[in-house]
């Protein structure tokens, strides 16, 4: 894992996690949050992790990680084409995400970057920490497709879902354990290809739950039978 010297990424079924040189894991926010929606069950007869949630499909991977390189690299002001192969309205989303950022968020600080909590037991990479009208902010990027339509049908963005933020508050902790400055803001832009919508919140409550007795102990079942799996 860059960054994390030492770490690589270890798979148990559906869930993943960072393994350093002492066997000991770091459970991915990703697999964290499925666990805590009870979408992520453990198999103790296959002694694996089984997802009960439907995966994305392709087509809707491709778009949102098209979307989210590009947007990292025009968040570093560096060049965003389009790879061979990458879906054409990832340009779109990436630009419209870029086109939010521009009009409020300050200097970027970090971009796709890896980020660890060896405190909290986690690890995962991060959309963006920057300011965001002028107060520091870890920014997180969904995708329209990721989200999902609006019940009333009216083809309206959803503002955010709660997973978002407690996704940006994970990497608000490993960014103040890293850096020892403290987000105070938490941001989710949700764009498609012909808008972005950004929600932000105030990062300490998001902190909290995520530093709360719960998280930890789902974060502590789940490194243990993690680590006696390799072991």
């Amino acid at each position: 894992m860059a960054g994390l010297p030492g770490y690589e990424m270890a798979c148990l079924g559906d869930a993943r996690f960072y393994r350093g040189p002492d066997s000991r894991m770091l459970v991915t926010v990703r697999t964290l949050l499925d666990a805590l929606a009870g979408d992520l069950r453990h198999d103790r007869a296959r002694r694996t992790f089984v997802s009960r949630r439907r995966g994305p499909d392709a087509r809707r991977a491709a778009v949102g990680n098209a979307a989210h390189r590009m947007a990292a690299c025009l968040a570093a002001g560096q060049s965003a084409a389009p790879r061979g192969g990458e879906p054409a309205e990832a340009a779109a989303i990436a630009q419209n995400i870029a086109r939010e950022l521009g009009q409020s968020a300050g200097r970027a600080l970090a971009a796709e970057r890896n980020l660890a909590s060896e405190r909290l037991g986690i690890g995962g990479t991060v959309d963006l920490v920057a300011e965001w009208r002028g107060r520091l902010a870890v920014i997180e990027h969904k995708t329209r497709r990721s989200i999902g339509e609006r019940p009333d049908g009216a083809g309206a963005l959803w503002p955010a879902r709660r997973e978002g933020f407690l996704q940006a508050a994970a990497y608000a902790h490993m960014w103040s354990e890293r850096e020892g400055a403290v987000p105070e803001t938490l941001v989710t832009l949700v764009a498609d290809s012909r808008e972005c919508v950004p929600v932000a919140r105030e990062a300490a409550p998001w902190m909290r739950e995520i530093a709360g007795e719960r998280v930890a102990r789902t974060v502590a079942a789940m490194r243990e039978i993690a680590e006696a799996v390799a072991a």
